[in-house]
């Protein structure tokens, strides 16, 4: 499994959606911004739903990115959930996270 750090402040979220390339699916905003390390972030806002959802939301976005790590740049990711992940299946939100990244050039 590719270790990978985590985009914890503010600024650092704020330049990756000023610069990135993003790429919005039917479960997900994908953001990508070239960088010399790998690191990662998931956002789920209360518009998803209860703290389970987000948190249910979150899990399952982490889940799919750990499969794709392997083939991605590096760089800074960010990937905001959305409403319907939840209800769609595992399979069908990984397809979409998979074609946001290729579409947006972050994968190899």
């Amino acid at each position: 499994m590719l270790k990978y750090g985590r985009l914890s402040h503010t600024s650092e979220f704020a330049k990756v959606y000023k610069n990135a390339k993003k790429w919005h699916c039917y479960d997900a905003s994908v953001y990508f911004l070239a960088a010399d390390e790998f690191r990662f972030a998931v956002v789920a806002s209360k518009k998803i739903g209860n703290a389970v959802a987000r948190n249910r939301a979150k899990r399952r976005l982490r889940a799919i990115f750990s499969e794709l790590a392997s083939t991605a740049k590096l760089g800074d990711y960010v990937i905001i959930a959305k409403d319907s992940l939840l209800s769609s299946k595992y399979s069908q939100a990984s397809k979409n996270i998979r074609w946001a990244l290729k579409k947006i050039g972050a994968l190899q």
